[in-house]
């Protein structure tokens, strides 16, 4: 599909196609290798060059093969890492020389070895290209609204209900994944096959970060065939640095081992495929620390427009004043 894509339409192809991707494509007629990543970049791609080679790879390791040079870590990331801090740029790694391709991009390079293979990034997708008008947003009513939103999340699950193997969901407790593992179980009893759901916690842990009773309520609500898993310090211990090699990264938290745990119950129970929730808590109002994130950002940067503009909007959703909503 992507072969006769890029065959009909060139860079045209890479805005008509729907979901997650990252390919390289030798187009040996037009003497040229074309790359290009997802919207979001969800599915990774990795490059390096030098003054005559170009390393393109879905894994770091497989460039590291390639070159067969000892890997160099990249200091800064290291630095921001070992600080607690977020990495700022997604195209950076922690491996020097080596990069990402930027999400919602695509580049070519020349097969004839004319000039240095070092791509440049085309974007073919914007998000900001998509926002709303204030003035529409205004004349929207919120049920209608809801009713949009509600109907481009159906669709959405229908077009990732495809698969010759069973189809399953990640059942957090969560709004988004809540909301997903509904839409599918009702897509599935209506059918008449099963829908798994799966999910991680720990029982009797403080109310505070307890998540399973929000996933039995899902369950007894939608009657839901779910399985559960955990993990113990024992556990981390064994097999922390095997998903730090799957990652290539390091995690700055526990929650991609427990991703790791709970898709390793999800093959176990022949679910080949399974909905996820990563990702939509931007979406869905997000975390406050985003927020306060995101204030913080536009003070250092002084961006004080923007930081009135948005603490004021965070003020009034909280009902608090804009002094206790920057403090917080």
């Amino acid at each position: 599909v992507v072969l006769a894509a890029w065959s009909a339409w060139g860079e045209g192809a890479f805005d008509r196609l729907d979901g997650m991707w990252a390919f390289v494509i030798a187009d040996l007629r037009r003497r040229r290798l074309v790359a290009s990543r997802d919207r979001f970049g969800i599915k990774p791609l990795y490059w390096a060059a030098d003054s005559h080679r170009l390393w393109l790879a879905s894994e770091i390791r497989q460039i590291l093969a390639a070159r067969r040079e000892r890997p160099a870590a990249h200091a800064p990331l290291v630095a921001m890492f070992l600080r607690g801090q977020r990495v700022p740029c997604l195209e950076e790694t922690f491996f020097a020389g080596i990069r990402s391709v930027p999400p919602a991009t695509w580049f070519e390079v020349s097969l004839d070895g004319t000039a240095a293979p070092v791509p440049e990034f085309k974007a073919y997708w914007r998000l900001s290209d998509y926002r709303c008008p204030d003035g529409d947003v205004a004349s929207r009513s919120f049920r209608a609204a809801c009713e949009d939103f509600e109907g481009a999340l159906e669709r959405a699950v229908a077009s990732h209900d495809v698969a010759d193997v069973t189809v399953g969901s990640l059942l957090s407790g969560g709004l988004d994944s809540s909301l997903l593992t509904v839409l599918l179980a009702r897509r599935a009893r209506a059918a008449g096959r099963p829908c798994p759901t799966f999910s991680f916690g720990f029982r009797g842990a403080p109310v505070r970060y307890a998540e399973l009773p929000y996933v039995d309520a899902v369950v007894r609500r939608e009657g839901l065939e779910n399985h559960e898993t955990t993990f113990d310090g024992g556990w981390v211990v064994s097999n922390a640095a095997r998903v730090i090699r799957t990652l290539e990264e390091p995690c700055l938290a526990l929650p991609p081992l427990a991703q790791d745990r709970v898709f390793g119950l999800a093959r176990e129970r022949n679910a080949g495929v399974v909905l996820d929730g990563e990702g939509a808590d931007e979406v869905l109002a997000g975390y406050q620390y985003h927020e306060r994130d995101c204030l913080l950002d536009e003070i250092v940067h002084l961006r004080l427009g923007p930081f009135r503009r948005d603490l004021r909007a965070l003020a009034r959703r909280r009902r608090r004043g804009e002094i206790r909503t920057a403090l917080d």
